[in-house]
């Protein structure tokens, strides 16, 4: 496994539908790839077919669950593979341990960033491209919730959820907005030009590298959630 600057660290995702050479347009695998840029955190990236799993990764993952964090310098390593969130867990927890005082603090509990929590951006997108029956339904609520996220943005006043800069919210919810933004279009769905502030958000995080450098491929979007 690879060697970071914090640890050994290798985060195993699912490879993307007829390339295993790259990951799938996923909106947890941009997410921590998001958090180890910002947290600068450079593990080794492994795209892995689940249906192709080699006896080498069945070894360490054991639940064939993914994304996996995989760390440790000697076997047998640590596997952190119950949730997104476990694992982003751990890489603030790293970074902690190097940086008792991080510069850049990346946690965030302002009411934007509470009210997020109970929103359905992820499910109702999720409910639009694969739920032919509920397709009209899932369009209205992101449309309600797009619309919740515009008000918010303009009466914050902000570039990103909780200030001038991104943290933790923003990784959660701009890789599920770049989603919409390309596959939706598959399903006659647009984020509205009216939410001026959603599509300011979203061009400001074209402008950050740590979102920028590590979202999916259009082309790869569109693949992988047309189906």
């Amino acid at each position: 496994m690879a060697s970071s600057t914090h640890s050994f660290l290798s985060l195993c995702v699912r490879a993307a539908d007829g390339n295993d050479d790259i990951p799938a347009p996923l909106h947890s695998t941009h997410q921590i790839l998001m958090v180890c840029d910002l947290l600068e955190i450079s593990p080794q990236v492994i795209p892995i077919n689940p249906n192709k799993m080699i006896k080498e990764f069945l070894n360490i993952i054991s639940s064939r669950k993914l994304p996996a964090l995989v760390y440790g310098s000697d076997e047998p390593y640590n596997v952190i593979d119950e949730s997104t969130e476990e694992i982003i867990e751990f890489l603030e927890m790293a970074n902690q341990k190097i940086d008792p005082n991080p510069t850049k603090k990346l946690t965030s509990s302002n009411k934007a960033a509470l009210e997020l929590q109970r929103r359905n951006f992820l499910s109702s997108f999720r409910m639009m491209m694969r739920n032919k029956e509920r397709e009209e339904k899932a369009k209205a609520n992101l449309l309600n919730d797009l619309h919740w996220l515009d008000i918010t943005l303009t009466a914050q006043n902000t570039t990103f959820l909780d200030g001038e800069t991104m943290k933790f919210p923003d990784t959660y919810l701009l890789p599920i907005l770049h989603l919409i933004r390309i596959a939706g279009k598959a399903k006659n769905f647009e984020i509205p030009e009216k939410f001026t502030r959603v599509w300011s958000y979203l061009m400001a995080a074209d402008n950050v590298p740590a979102f920028a450098n590590h979202k999916p491929s259009d082309k790869e979007v569109i693949h992988h959630w047309s189906r």
